[in-house]
């Protein structure tokens, strides 16, 4: 998708804001509607917002679009003296490019022959003098040697065939390093499974708190190629034994920082009660996506890949192998269309702009007893970033907060999008965890509707821990999480405005809406779980 230069039409001198995107829509109604919600995505989703990565200025573009849309409809600032915003620092670690891994007498390069991956918080630990030990198989625990013989060693991993990017990181995330925690470092030996784009990456980044130390509580983790886990074991990978022993690296891996400012964008609407109104129905959704790619993707074959691929998944789950697409009949229909911009219409450009509607709607009609709590999340893709920081760093106290709504990724969930999916299809993810009168009344809202969802709430995509209101489930604060599920365009460059089923979106927002009203107007007090910042229980249940 091209560039293009955005004229600056509004001045909000009270936010500090010196540009804005495109004119703010002041003439969006009170009502909520799909021509403005399809007006409001075609900002917020726009190629000027450069992807909305935390770390670049098209998130900053974005944060001064959804606070001054706030300001203009007249909620009270919620942020930090007297703004909208609640500031925070992302923490920005890149690899040096002087750095190197050293075999016998080869020298080994980032992206070329190795990726560290991810950095973690603390300082990297030392390779150097650690023997590398062969662990066995990526995701077979039954193949790998003990957590023991790995203490201090660099642990190398071969991986099973046909392994796809997403397994890749999948299973560094989620598996080797915490089995191999007293490691100096764990090998992968996956990096030729990764596209160019990807293997480039060489930065990770993190919330930054100053107050909080930084630990080695990881080993480094590196995808290698297949010809540097060979030198690194004096070996081939194939056939070999878990606890067979290889070289002994020398290795230079030094690690730059730079701390990037974010923003959270908080506002509320004032209850009518005198005494109600200092207890808040929190309702949130996160402003960032991820931001552009580092080479230009063609928008029409990812896209038919990415169909293809779903339709293949669905047909035949957990099918490995490549996924087919005729190109040819693509450039019958178009010539090829470069593309290098994850717009993230929907993740979650569709939640944010619900958002706005529903305070729209709300500052407009009757105000109801309890206040009304409004927060765009920054860095959600990077970790829960923006919600972590503010349920930690609370800018109400986290008892007056009653029960927090969440919205990630509301305007899909046809047929075409996945199994099962419709036009009723709605995922409530996590309302009777922590409260099931949550619950309750999240249904009897549903059943009073004119036209009511076909609710889904067992969790079909293990998606509760995944996204902003985890954040606050982990203080005991009841939560419900208000999806339309995943889709072929989730976390492609094809995640635009133009597939959004503002019809769908409508109706979502209406729901939530109503959801928000009832809970702001009740007397009740919904029992939640014991409170606690590092309460993690549900996460498996």
């Amino acid at each position: 998708m091209a560039f293009r230069c955005i004229a600056v039409l509004v001045s909000v001198a009270s936010l500090g804001c010196s540009s804005l995107p495109r004119a703010i829509p002041a003439d969006t109604k009170p009502a909520i509607t799909e021509a403005d919600l399809s007006r409001r995505l075609s900002i917020f989703a726009d190629d000027s917002m450069l992807g909305r990565s935390a770390t670049n200025s098209g998130h900053e573009r974005a944060v001064r679009y959804l606070a001054a849309e706030v300001a203009r409809m007249g909620l009270e600032p919620g942020g930090e003296n007297g703004t909208y915003s609640q500031t925070f620092s992302i923490r920005d670690r890149r690899l040096n490019s002087a750095s190197r891994l050293i075999v016998d007498d080869t020298v080994l390069r980032p992206a070329t022959d190795f990726k560290v991956f991810p950095f973690g918080r603390g300082e990297l630990r030392s390779v150097a003098g650690a023997q590398v030990v062969f662990g066995g198989i990526v995701g077979d625990t039954s193949t790998q040697i003990s957590a023991q013989e790995a203490t201090n060693r660099v642990v190398l991993l071969d991986v099973p065939p046909n392994m796809t990017p997403e397994r890749v990181y999948a299973n560094v995330i989620y598996g080797s390093e915490s089995r191999f925690r007293d490691a100096a470092a764990v090998a992968i030996a996956s990096l030729d499974y990764l596209p160019p784009s990807q293997r480039a990456i060489t930065s990770n980044v993190g919330v930054a708190d100053s107050t909080e130390a930084l630990a080695n509580t990881h080993p480094t983790t590196i995808l290698v190629s297949r010809r540097v886990a060979q030198l690194l074991l004096g070996r081939s990978t194939e056939g070999a034994r878990a606890g067979m022993l290889g070289r002994t690296p020398n290795a230079s891996l030094q690690v730059d920082e730079v701390l990037h400012p974010a923003r959270n964008v908080v506002a509320i609407l004032s209850g009518s009660d005198p005494v109600s109104r200092h207890q808040y129905v929190a309702l949130g959704a996160h402003s960032d996506h991820l931001g552009i790619s580092l080479r230009p993707l063609e928008h029409d074959s990812v896209r038919a890949y990415s169909l293809e691929r779903m339709r293949r998944d669905q047909r035949q789950p957990g099918a490995d192998g490549p996924v087919i697409v005729n190109v040819d009949s693509l450039r019958r229909l178009r010539p090829p269309r470069p593309d290098s911009i994850f717009n993230g219409a929907d993740d979650d450009g569709s939640g944010s702009v619900a958002l706005l509607e529903i305070a729209e709607q709300l500052v407009q009609t009757a105000r109801p007893k309890r206040s009304v709590l409004f927060v765009w999340h920054a860095a959600e893709e990077m970790g829960l970033e923006g919600s972590g920081w503010f349920t930690d760093h609370p800018l109400v106290p986290l008892d007056s907060i009653v029960a927090e709504l969440n919205l990630d990724m509301v305007g899909r969930g046809g047929v075409g999008d996945l199994a099962g999916g419709g036009p009723d299809y709605l995922e409530v993810i996590g309302a009777n965890r922590r409260s099931t009168e949550l619950g309750r009344i999240i249904d009897e809202v549903n059943a009073s509707s004119q036209r009511p969802f076909a609710l889904v709430k067992s969790d079909p995509h293990s998606v509760f821990c995944r996204s902003d209101h985890w954040s606050y489930a982990r203080f005991g604060i009841p939560v419900a999480f208000f999806t339309t599920g995943p889709h072929a365009d989730y976390h492609r460059v094809t995640d635009e405005a133009q597939y959004v089923n503002y019809t769908k979106l409508e109706r979502v927002t209406r729901f939530v809406s109503d959801v928000v009203r009832r809970l702001a107007n009740s007397s009740e007090r919904f029992e939640p779980a014991p409170r606690g910042p590092r309460f993690a229980a549900f996460c498996s249940g």
